[in-house]
């Protein structure tokens, strides 16, 4: 009988506690969600004044950008790193460690992406799966991140793209475009300008043109000149 009423206090008991960590958690460092090995960052420091800050021991210079945030540049060479504020009187105020992925990931959802859309032909869906697999790395790469990065890519980066004017503007020309192409290639159009062009068509000192030019697949097979 009281289940409901128990359960309603216990949901207010968690998220107080969740709203009071967040409130005592005082993160003064603010390095990028993803780092790759041997490729510079940033670090921002909030309240940067008399602090020093180190990674894996070494001190990094801090400075001020236009803005006057204050900034830290560092490079990881590993696959983790520990980093570690200290005030002017040498007491450690906060402690992240770093981890960082091979640079030659970064370039992994672009390939499958690439590779996806020769293979299968569908573009749309080669996208979508970039993003995804994107998104996976980006959150490590595990079974829940891999639940993560479906949610993100369809309730953040597929609304923002498509919440963005200039985005829309763009998906409509190549949807416009894509449509004229098709219209044409049904009504003949490809092969009436192939028959309207005699004078680019294949001679002995003139070669043909290749088969993409005229929108046909390029496994048509050529006569060999003599």
């Amino acid at each position: 009988m009281h289940t409901p009423q128990r359960l309603f206090w216990q949901m207010s008991l968690l998220l107080l506690l969740l709203f009071t960590g967040s409130l005592l958690a005082d993160e003064r460092l603010s390095p990028p969600g993803l780092i790759l090995q041997g490729v510079g960052f940033e670090i921002g420091v909030d309240d940067g004044t008399g602090l020093r800050l180190t990674l894996d021991g070494q001190a990094l210079a801090l400075f001020e950008d236009e803005t006057g945030q204050r900034l830290a540049e560092a490079t990881l060479a590993g696959s983790r790193g520990v980093l570690e504020l200290f005030d002017a009187e040498g007491q450690m105020l906060e402690r992240q460690v770093l981890t960082a992925i091979p640079a030659w990931l970064s370039l992994v959802p672009a390939l499958t992406a690439i590779g996806i859309a020769l293979v299968f032909r569908q573009v749309i869906a080669a996208l979508f799966l970039g993003i995804l697999l994107g998104g996976w790395i980006y959150h490590g790469m595990s079974a829940a991140a891999l639940f993560t990065a479906f949610n993100e890519t369809v309730s953040v980066h597929l609304l923002e793209a498509a919440s963005d004017s200039e985005h829309m503007a763009v998906v409509l020309f190549c949807l416009l475009i894509g449509g004229m192409v098709g219209i044409i290639s049904r009504n003949g159009g490809t092969q009436g300008s192939r028959r309207a062009s005699p004078a680019i068509s294949a001679t002995a000192a003139r070669p043909r043109p290749p088969p993409a030019c005229w929108g046909w697949p390029s496994s048509s097979t050529t006569t060999p000149m003599r």
